[in-house]
C-alpha cells in the first residue's frame, strides 16, 4: 500500500509539523462525523509514528496549534 491512514488528530497535526503533507481525507459515512488524514506512506514516516507512540517527538507548541486548527478547518471544509 503507498499509503498511511492516520484517524488521530493529534499524531495527524505532528506528522505534518514534521513535514509529511496530508494528501487527502477520508470521511466513512458510516462513522461520520470521524475523519481520516491520508499521508504517503515511506519509513521515514513510519519512523516518526513509532517515535510519536514513544514520546520521543517534540513539537514547538505555537505551530502545533496552527496545524491543528489548519486540519480541523479542512475537515469543516471537506
Amino acid at each position: 500500500d503507498k499509503y498511511t491512514e492516520v484517524a488521530d488528530l493529534s499524531l495527524s497535526a505532528t506528522i505534518q509539523y514534521l513535514g509529511f503533507p496530508v494528501i487527502a481525507l477520508n470521511r466513512d459515512p458510516r462513522e461520520s462525523p470521524k475523519v481520516s488524514f491520508i499521508f504517503e506512506k515511506s519509513d521515514k514516516l513510519d519512523d516518526s509514528i513509532n517515535k510519536y507512540w514513544q514520546g520521543l517527538t517534540n513539537v514547538e507548541p505555537r505551530a502545533f496549534s496552527n496545524i491543528v486548527r489548519e486540519l480541523k478547518t479542512r475537515v469543516k471544509t471537506s
